[in-house]
Protein backbone atom coordinates (compact mmCIF):
# COMPACT_ATOMS: atom_id res chain seq x y z
CA UNK A 1 0.00 0.00 0.00
CA UNK A 2 2.99 2.30 0.24
CA UNK A 3 3.08 2.81 -3.53
CA UNK A 4 -0.69 3.29 -3.99
CA UNK A 5 -0.40 7.08 -4.30
CA UNK A 6 1.59 6.60 -7.48
CA UNK A 7 -0.15 3.43 -8.62
CA UNK A 8 -3.86 3.72 -7.73
CA UNK A 9 -4.54 0.29 -9.19
CA UNK A 10 -3.06 -1.15 -5.99
CA UNK A 11 -6.18 -0.20 -4.01
CA UNK A 12 -8.47 -2.76 -5.70
CA UNK A 13 -5.62 -5.31 -5.87
CA UNK A 14 -5.04 -5.01 -2.14
CA UNK A 15 -8.80 -5.16 -1.47
CA UNK A 16 -9.01 -8.46 -3.39
CA UNK A 17 -5.96 -9.74 -1.52
CA UNK A 18 -7.49 -8.82 1.86
CA UNK A 19 -10.81 -10.45 0.97
CA UNK A 20 -9.12 -13.64 -0.18
CA UNK A 21 -6.97 -13.75 2.95
CA UNK A 22 -10.06 -13.22 5.12
CA UNK A 23 -12.01 -16.07 3.52
CA UNK A 24 -9.06 -18.47 3.44
CA UNK A 25 -8.31 -17.79 7.11
CA UNK A 26 -11.98 -18.16 7.99
CA UNK A 27 -12.15 -21.52 6.22
CA UNK A 28 -8.94 -22.73 7.86
CA UNK A 29 -10.10 -21.64 11.33
CA UNK A 30 -13.35 -23.56 10.92
CA UNK A 31 -12.14 -26.69 9.12
CA UNK A 32 -8.44 -27.14 9.77
CA UNK A 33 -7.07 -25.49 12.90
CA UNK A 34 -7.63 -27.10 16.30
CA UNK A 35 -6.74 -24.39 18.82
CA UNK A 36 -6.65 -20.68 18.08
CA UNK A 37 -3.31 -18.98 18.69
CA UNK A 38 -3.01 -17.06 21.91
CA UNK A 39 -2.78 -13.32 21.36
CA UNK A 40 -1.79 -10.82 23.99
CA UNK A 41 -2.50 -7.13 24.35
CA UNK A 42 1.14 -6.40 23.49
CA UNK A 43 0.56 -7.68 19.97
CA UNK A 44 -2.40 -5.33 19.46
CA UNK A 45 -0.44 -2.36 20.83
CA UNK A 46 2.50 -3.10 18.54
CA UNK A 47 0.15 -3.31 15.55
CA UNK A 48 -1.29 0.12 16.33
CA UNK A 49 2.22 1.54 16.67
CA UNK A 50 3.29 0.07 13.33
CA UNK A 51 0.16 1.43 11.65
CA UNK A 52 1.07 4.94 12.78
CA UNK A 53 4.51 4.61 11.23
CA UNK A 54 3.10 3.09 8.06
CA UNK A 55 0.76 6.07 7.63
CA UNK A 56 3.70 8.47 7.84
CA UNK A 57 5.70 6.31 5.43
CA UNK A 58 2.71 6.23 3.03
CA UNK A 59 2.59 10.05 2.93
CA UNK A 60 6.35 10.33 2.39
CA UNK A 61 6.43 7.81 -0.46
CA UNK A 62 3.31 9.35 -2.04
CA UNK A 63 4.91 12.79 -1.91
CA UNK A 64 8.12 11.48 -3.47
CA UNK A 65 6.25 9.67 -6.25
CA UNK A 66 3.96 12.58 -7.10
CA UNK A 67 6.77 15.16 -6.98
CA UNK A 68 9.08 13.13 -9.24
CA UNK A 69 9.37 14.99 -12.53
CA UNK A 70 10.17 11.81 -14.45
CA UNK A 71 6.78 10.25 -13.62
CA UNK A 72 4.47 13.13 -14.54
CA UNK A 73 6.09 14.51 -17.68
CA UNK A 74 4.85 15.36 -21.14
CA UNK A 75 6.84 15.25 -24.35
CA UNK A 76 4.96 18.24 -25.72
CA UNK A 77 5.09 20.72 -22.84
CA UNK A 78 4.42 23.70 -25.13
CA UNK A 79 1.25 22.09 -26.49
CA UNK A 80 0.10 21.23 -22.99
CA UNK A 81 0.62 24.79 -21.75
CA UNK A 82 -1.23 26.14 -24.78
CA UNK A 83 -4.14 23.76 -24.18
CA UNK A 84 -4.42 24.69 -20.50
CA UNK A 85 -4.26 28.45 -21.12
CA UNK A 86 -6.67 28.41 -24.09
CA UNK A 87 -9.48 26.48 -22.35
CA UNK A 88 -11.84 28.08 -19.88
CA UNK A 89 -12.43 26.24 -16.64
CA UNK A 90 -15.54 26.94 -14.63
CA UNK A 91 -16.06 26.05 -11.00
CA UNK A 92 -19.64 25.36 -10.06
CA UNK A 93 -20.52 25.80 -6.43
Amino acid sequence: MMYSAGIPLLYPVSMISFLMTYWVDKYLFIRHYKNPPSYTMAMAERTVLLMRYSLILHFIIGFLMLSNSKILTSKNKDQLEEYVTSNQYYVFA
